[in-house]
């Protein structure tokens, strides 16, 4: 039977009621969970700032380990929770130093901008230098990309600036304390805005006029702003300096001064970095069967760790176990069965691949 007119809106109006007041009962039977998982969540959470506020306070192996587990389980219990992503960079920041491949895992994890630059700065000290983008040489051209087995020293700064121009006697004197050693020095020419003062030819200018016993580049100048490998070294302000280690790894980066501690702490940084072996004397410990040798030279991660293996590895007694630190190392397709044979194609296939620090081996260039 089908009701007068006047009376289908407010039958319609009760059933739409009826329905909105079922699903605030559901809502409401839901509540008591929602709030003790919320209340889980928050006490989780808890746990793990404290636990990081452990870690930062004692920095021991013991607390780190305790944050790292609190992190996880907090990781695993609530993956959904928006606090996923100040956990992660908690992780990455704490870790940077310890684990730096975890490090580098948890800030990609995170996903903000931020997170991504401080994943960045950790896969730049691990993969290969970027190009010097010089305009100009005063000197000999030096390349710290080609490993040379001496620690090297990039030290940008700018003649022209009345602080960071001090640093050149300083950098002479460093020079001639380790002129004899394997260290090698050159000095970046960088300018951090455009000002008239600043600009590539007043640089020269004022650099012609020295006599400097190490290389001087003069750093390219992106219009109205900064130097460009200045920018690739991840400069942050003038003086700033860069040290590779033996391997041709970025060992150090951070500002520099003329005066006081920091540069008595780039001489320190300098003879650790000369106390690691060569590639040489780690080859040769190599063929002697010294697995901690092995272990070390695999450790590199670099693409002259390959030849120093192809060339250790056969004549030693540790033959298998330096085939697999090979394969852990070099792309899938590269042929390791045959290690005459991959010497021969080491040479041809070197120049197109780089080392990648996420996946821990060497890969197609970019």
């Amino acid at each position: 039977m089908r009701l007068p007119a006047p009376l289908e809106p407010a039958l319609q109006n009760r059933t739409v009621l009826l329905k909105a007041i079922g699903v605030v009962l559901g809502l409401l039977s839901l509540a008591p969970a929602l709030l003790a998982q919320g209340g889980a969540e928050t006490a989780a959470y808890r746990k793990v700032q404290e636990a990081r506020e452990a870690a930062r306070r004692f920095g021991t192996p013991s607390a780190l380990k305790t944050f790292e587990r609190t992190a996880e389980r907090f990781l695993e219990d609530h993956p959904e929770s928006e606090r996923t992503a100040i956990v992660n960079l908690w992780t990455g920041d704490l870790l940077k130093e310890a684990d730096p491949r975890q490090a580098h895992a948890a800030y990609l994890r995170c996903g903000t901008a931020e997170a991504r630059e401080r994943a960045f700065d950790i896969a730049f000290r691990f993969e290969a230098p970027p190009e010097l983008r010089i305009d100009r040489w005063i000197g000999e051209p030096m390349d710290p990309r080609k490993a040379s087995g001496k620690v090297t020293v990039l030290a940008f700064f700018s003649p022209t600036h009345p602080h960071t121009k001090r640093l050149l006697p300083r950098l002479t004197l460093l020079h001639r304390a380790f002129e004899n050693r394997d260290v090698r020095i050159a000095g970046i020419a960088a300018v951090v805005d455009d000002h008239n003062n600043q600009r590539p030819a007043r640089i020269e200018e004022h650099l012609c006029k020295r006599t400097i016993p190490f290389p001087v580049g003069i750093d390219r100048q992106r219009p109205g702003g900064a130097s460009e490998t200045l920018r690739a070294y991840r400069g942050r302000l003038l003086p700033w300096a860069v040290l590779l280690d033996r391997y041709g790894r970025v060992a150090w980066v951070g500002p520099i001064h003329a005066q006081g501690n920091s540069f008595a702490m780039t001489e320190k940084r300098i003879e650790e970095l000369l106390a690691a072996p060569t590639l040489a004397a780690l080859g040769a410990g190599v063929r002697r069967g010294d697995a901690e040798a092995l272990r070390r030279l695999a450790s590199i991660r670099t693409k002259a760790t390959v030849p120093a293996l192809l060339e250790a590895v056969p004549a030693s007694p540790l033959e298998r176990e330096g085939i697999e630190a090979l394969r852990r190392l070099c792309p899938e397709s590269f042929p390791l069965d045959d290690l005459a044979e991959a010497r021969e194609r080491w040479h041809e296939a070197e120049a197109g691949l780089r080392y990648d620090f996420a996946k821990d081996r060497l890969v197609a260039s970019r």
